[in-house]
C-alpha cells in the first residue's frame, strides 16, 4: 500500500513540475507572435517604437511636426543645437542647446488639456506664476532660479527647461524672443 501511495505522490509531483514549464504556444524569444510585434533580444519583451525623429535643422523639425517654432536668435548661434520632433495630432518639437553655462531645452506642441509638454515631473520647492508679454507662465524652481517654465498660447503648449536654471531676467529674455 505504501508503494502505491509513493508512486501516486511521485506522479503528482512530476505533473506539477511539468505544468510549471513554458507553454508550447509561446513563441521563441526574438520571434513574432500573433500580434505582429517583434520581441527584443534581451528577454522577449516587446518595445514601443521611439516616436521622436532626429532632425538636422530647425526647418526639418518644423516640417516633421507640422508647425513653425520661433526660437531666440541668440540661441540659434549655438553650434551645439539639436532638433527633434514627433508628428501627428500630438506632435511636439524640441530644440536643445548644449551650452557651457547650462543646457536649455525649448518645446512646443499642440495644446492638450491637462498635458505638460515639458516632460519634467520633478518636484521643486517653488512653483508659481508670472506674467510676461501678456502670457501667464508657470515657473518651477528654487530660490530665484527657474528650472522649468510652461505656458499655453495660440493653441500650443510651450516649455523651457534649463538644467542649471535661469534667472527670472534670463527667462523673460527667452520668453520675449519666442513671442
Amino acid at each position: 500500500m505504501k508503494k502505491i501511495i509513493v508512486l501516486l505522490l511521485g506522479a503528482a509531483l512530476i505533473m506539477a513540475l511539468a505544468a510549471c514549464g513554458r507553454p508550447a504556444e509561446d513563441p521563441a524569444p526574438g520571434g513574432n507572435d500573433d500580434s505582429g510585434q517583434t520581441d527584443n533580444q534581451s528577454g522577449g519583451q516587446s518595445q514601443i517604437a521611439n516616436p521622436w525623429t532626429d532632425c538636422a535643422t530647425l526647418d526639418e523639425a518644423c516640417s516633421t511636426a507640422g508647425f513653425t517654432f520661433v526660437v531666440p536668435e541668440f540661441l540659434l548661434d549655438s553650434s551645439h543645437a539639436s532638433y527633434r520632433a514627433t508628428s501627428g495630432a500630438d506632435a511636439v518639437l524640441e530644440v536643445s542647446y548644449a551650452r557651457s553655462e547650462g543646457d536649455i531645452v525649448l518645446r512646443k506642441g499642440f495644446e492638450r488639456e491637462g498635458h505638460d509638454v515639458s516632460g519634467d515631473y520633478n518636484t521643486y520647492p517653488i512653483t508659481g506664476t508670472m506674467e510676461v508679454a501678456g502670457l501667464e507662465v508657470t515657473v518651477k524652481g528654487e530660490n530665484e532660479t527657474v528650472y522649468c517654465a510652461v505656458w499655453t498660447a495660440d493653441g500650443f503648449d510651450y516649455a523651457i527647461l534649463a538644467d542649471k536654471g535661469l534667472s527670472r531676467l534670463q527667462l523673460v529674455r527667452v520668453l520675449e524672443a519666442i513671442g
